[in-house]
């Protein structure tokens, strides 16, 4: 295994099986198999749709039985990675405008899987056995141009957009929508979670909504950590930490929300620490994590402006966030709210697929800051080192032979 800062490229999900986990390359589109408990990279596979751009073309993936689902954002294609026969198999998303079709918000239901379109703001009903898409679904009523976050609560759908303080239902068994308009909330939500009771949401305010669909009641929680703030990297005059303002235009406080036991956990955007509530008290805390403060110069070294990205949940108790700026998944215990940094290596099966994939491709560009291309540039350099050696014990090999030969007819 290389050494353990090696390799760990960033991925939008995680999908957990037993020791192994499934996720894709967002820059490369690349599908990976890893070995958790050896925390070591053990396969990868190319997805075979063609772009000059590949970056969060297929980010999230799911399994089911022996198929990888590659689930598409800024692509056109669900990709379906059969694992015995070594194969992919596409299916082809109507998308006659060109919109983001980002398909992040899936779910498994028996042999279906149901499917969010936030762009082109439809549900997609899809035979996982037979691999085919059985229905689409218009999400009436829905007047902006993104949806942001939905979840699966029993069998209805929720979504929510920024643009208006309102959820929209979709109850998969009825095919019917529906839509709640949530009071005294100013603008519209980024997150939402469900914890058996309660909504959780969150949106461009320094603010967390928690309602209770029943009831039809928010209350509103605002009493966050003193240094809870914003990174401001757009001007190096100001302060780079903005803990006053309350309200953002551009950007939303979290990116993802989930909840675990007692707590709600807010992933950040662009803030500075990871968030989480309890569920009973409605009391926030901060959860401090060594060695993730950032500067300008940090945040401005890597191509995604977000500070965590939330991969997977496991035995309703572990939560796995990647770390953009250290470039490791950091796996907290929400139970005893402690966390490990996890490092990851290759074996030797991958490292022979990546140079596969890296010698088939003609005029490739390595760049300095991306983990794959590093590790290639280095196999590639030893390579052409060992052939000059190679090279030059035959050159010597033979001048020795000729020698010898000039030798024993001197006799």
């Amino acid at each position: 295994m290389i050494n353990e800062s090696g390799f760990l490229p960033c991925s939008d999900n995680w999908c957990v099986d037993g020791n192994r986990a499934w996720c894709v390359d967002v820059e490369r589109n690349i599908l990976y198999c890893i070995n958790l408990q050896l925390r070591e990279f053990e396969f990868m596979k190319e997805i075979p749709e063609k772009s000059t751009n590949t970056f969060r073309m297929n980010p999230n993936c799911i399994k089911y039985k022996d198929f990888i689902f590659c689930m598409p954002t800024t692509g056109n294609s669900i990709w379906i990675y059969q694992i015995k026969n070594l194969q992919f198999q596409q299916i082809k998303i109507h998308n006659p405008n060109g919109v983001r079709v980002a398909m992040v918000d899936f779910w498994q239901f028996d042999e279906k899987m149901y499917v969010v379109s936030r762009g082109l703001k439809q549900v997609f009903e899809i035979s996982m056995e037979k691999q085919k898409i059985d229905n689409c679904y218009e999400l009436y009523n829905i007047d902006a141009t993104w949806i942001t976050k939905s979840i699966m609560v029993g069998k209805v759908i929720y979504s929510v957009c920024i643009a208006a303080s309102e959820i929209h239902l979709f109850d998969i068994e009825t095919k019917s929508t529906s839509k709640y308009y949530i009071q005294n909330i100013k603008g519209g939500f980024e997150t939402i979670c469900f914890d058996g009771e309660n909504f959780w949401l969150s949106g461009c305010r320094k603010e967390i909504y928690v309602w209770n669909e029943g009831k039809d009641t928010v209350t509103i929680l605002n009493n966050f950590p003193a240094q809870f703030g914003k990174y401001n990297i757009q001007s190096s005059k100001t302060e780079i930490l903005d803990c006053k303002t309350v309200e953002f235009e551009a950007y939303t406080f979290f990116f993802q929300s989930v909840a675990i036991g007692r707590y709600i956990w807010f992933v950040p955007l662009l803030m500075n620490k990871l968030i989480y509530v309890d569920k009973d008290s409605f009391e926030i805390f901060a959860f401090e994590i060594e060695n993730e403060d950032e500067t300008r110069e940090t945040l401005m070294s890597r191509q995604m402006n977000t500070k965590f990205i939330m991969e997977y949940v496991r035995e309703e108790r572990y939560l796995g966030i990647f770390s953009t700026k250290n470039k490791c998944v950091i796996e907290i215990d929400t139970l005893e709210n402690k966390y490990e940094k996890n490092y990851f290596g290759c074996n030797h099966i991958f490292i022979e697929n990546m140079m596969q994939m890296y010698m088939k491709h003609e005029r490739v560009r390595f760049k300095e800051n991306d983990s794959l291309d590093r590790m290639a540039f280095v196999k590639l350099l030893n390579m052409d080192i060992q052939r000059e050696k190679i090279s030059s014990v035959s050159a010597v090999g033979y001048s020795i032979y000729q020698s010898t030969l000039n030798g024993g007819n001197r006799k």
